[in-house]
Parts: structure tokens; sequence; C-alpha cells
């Protein structure tokens, strides 16, 4: 069986997640996620992202959804349930 260094056992037992994030939820419960999937412990540390940061975010939404017109969409339309 392979003997552990206690140096190396003590770093292992003190190791913990920060978790940066801006607030949005979606994006801390999916960090959340991983930090429980690796069964460390975790802390949310919350930030206010200054420029030139946030002109790199997104806003708004991310795709735009355009309605086809022209009978195939009609047709679509009329056929579901």
């Amino acid at each position: 069986m392979l003997k552990k260094d206690p140096e190396t056992a003590k770093a292992e037992d003190d190791r913990s997640i920060w978790i940066l994030s801006d607030g949005k939820a979606g994006d801390e419960i999916q960090c959340m996620g991983v930090a429980e999937a690796l069964g460390l412990p975790y802390q949310i540390r919350r930030v206010a992202p200054r420029k030139p940061f946030v002109w790199a975010m997104p806003w708004g939404r991310l795709t735009r959804v355009r309605r086809k017109r022209g009978p195939a969409a009609r047709w679509r339309r009329h056929t579901r349930t």
C-alpha cells in the first residue's frame, strides 16, 4: 500500500474551492455542482467586474428567435399538436 507523506496529506485536507461570480444564479449553480462532484468544500465570492471585462460579458438574449414565413411555416404551425 502506498503511504502518504504527512505534508501532502495535510495539504489535501486543506483544499477548498472559491467560486468567483457576479451573482448570476445560473453561473453559481453550475459551479456549485462541479465543486460538489469533486467532493470539496466551496465558498462563493461575488465580485463586481469592471472595465474592460464588462465589455466582454454577454447581455440580453444570446440567440434570436426568428419566425419563418411562407407555406412550409404555415403548414408546420397547423400540424403541431
